[in-house]
């Protein structure tokens, strides 16, 4: 009986660690993200002969990065607080992009690595991939947002093309010209807005005291045929009261949409944080004679525009290199003058804390090389993008007490790497890759701000941006 019982206990023990190992098994390779457990991510068709690569992208000898081979579904819940230097008290938020749908029916885009030899087609929703869930879905907002809070994020900053029904309504009318803009917009804006709208509701709900979140708008609230894309000679007084426009639906809709309910991004004089990923720079022209940017204000280099109560704006300015239409400065006043509460406004690089009417700027995931020359080896290695990332830590050592932009709030910039030569909305071969350095990219670039010695505990970084949360095409 002894031997039985010593027996029965020793198969017990084994029975338990077999259980014990497989529960762990499962836990480290189950899905515990937000990502559909049925999406198994891309596969990377693009050739290493250089001999084949279309013009005018040079491959180089390889591409270093390959991240769309399959979607890590168990990923590490580490604080990402951890991650940053010891002397970081600031937030850390990460940037969505959740214009991802998945209905019926579904279209698909083909990508022609080498003519006649790798045509592959990859299944779209709208003007994206699927990825095989609907960011505009309360299920999967909670379950982003409640990732996000076990991975240590204080919230998020969400990129939007405008509210959902702030759509132009015809054309400009009355003494002094202006525009309304009450129209329903395309299903792909009302998709963005209402995923964010969603998210706010689940950061309220199960995160209130935890976690924030503020907008961004996009250059793609402002272009189109249904807003202000059309290069006429009233397209200035149009984007100016487009942003209008959309400012007023979301001090509505996001800022302050119940009492003492609202986890929307405030500085420390209570106004609400609104940034922007606008090109407004001239961006030169193609060979068809358009400009690349479709906001572009060149028509009002040497024509004077109509802008408000009957009054014009012509010409141009340099800066950091790069040539402006004065329309430009004209619309950041008038955004300012007219918002319906306080607003800190944040622009993009380093170029935004000497930007108009600027409270503060935001690093972004600016991929090297330039558009059209060659993939290398440095080049992808270069995640800084040559000295732009430290030059942007140096200009923001202006936002310390004493410098010439103090109190200007600071975005630092994280990234795990960048490749957007699958996205559908772009054409191949135009060389933006990162590689990801087997995640080295990811934890040094959490290090930089310190590490290039432009922040410490005596002089604080307010936030760090993680570029992006659900960027599937980047």
């Amino acid at each position: 009986m002894k031997k039985l019982c010593q027996y029965l206990l020793a198969l017990c023990v084994i029975i338990g660690q077999a259980e014990a190992q497989t529960t762990t098994v499962t836990a480290e390779t189950s899905n515990n993200t937000s990502a559909s457990s049925s999406f198994p991510g891309l596969t990377d068709f693009r050739t290493t002969l250089t001999s084949t690569t279309p013009s005018p992208w040079t491959l180089g000898s390889f591409i270093e990065t390959n991240p769309f081979d399959s979607t890590p579904l168990n990923v590490s819940k580490v604080n990402v607080h951890s991650l940053m230097d010891p002397s970081f008290a600031g937030k850390i938020l990460v940037e969505t992009q959740s214009w991802f749908c998945n209905q019926s029916p579904l279209t698909s885009y083909t990508r022609t690595y080498v003519a006649g030899q790798n045509d592959h087609s990859f299944p779209q929703c709208g003007s994206h991939l699927d990825v095989l869930y609907d960011s505009n879905d309360q299920v999967h907002a909670d379950a982003a947002v409640n990732e996000m809070s076990a991975r240590g994020f204080d919230g998020f900053m969400a990129d939007t093309s405008g509210g959902s029904t702030n759509c132009r309504t015809g054309s400009a009318s009355g003494t002094p010209l202006s525009f309304t803009f009450s129209t329903p917009c395309p299903a792909k804006i009302q998709l963005v807005d209402g995923a964010i709208s969603k998210m706010m509701i689940s950061v309220n709900q199960n995160h209130p005291n935890q976690m924030v979140f503020f907008l961004t708008e996009d250059s793609s609230a402002l272009d189109g045929a249904e807003n202000c894309g059309t290069g006429d000679l009233n397209q200035a007084l149009c984007i100016a009261q487009k942003i209008e426009s959309d400012i007023s639906y979301y001090n509505l809709n996001y800022f302050f949409p119940s009492p003492n309910n609202s986890a929307y991004l405030k500085n420390a004089d209570g106004s609400a944080l609104v940034s922007f990923f606008i090109a407004e720079e001239h961006q030169g022209q193609k060979s068809d004679g358009s400009f690349v940017n479709p906001i572009d204000l060149n028509q009002c280099d040497s024509s004077a525009c109509v802008f408000e109560n009957g009054t014009t704006c012509t010409g141009t300015f340099v800066k950091n290199g790069l040539t402006f239409s004065n329309c430009w400065t004209a619309i950041w006043d008038a955004v300012r003058a007219h918002a319906p509460v306080p607003l800190s406004l944040i622009f993009r690089n380093k170029g935004g804390f000497t930007h108009e009417q600027s409270d503060g700027a935001y690093a972004w995931v600016d991929p090297n090389p330039a558009t059209g020359t060659a993939i290398t080896a440095q080049s992808q290695e270069d995640w800084k993008n040559g000295t732009e990332l430290d030059d942007f830590y140096a200009a923001a050592e202006c936002a310390r007490p004493g410098g010439t932009c103090a109190g200007k709030l600071v975005f630092g910039i994280a990234k795990k790497g960048f490749d957007r030569e699958d996205a559908p909305f772009q054409a191949l071969g135009l060389g933006n890759v990162t590689a990801q350095q087997c995640g080295q990219v990811w934890l040094n670039s959490f290090k930089e701000p310190f590490a290039s010695g432009h922040f410490d505990a005596t002089h604080p970084l307010p936030f760090m941006l993680v570029g992006t949360w659900d960027d599937y095409e980047e």
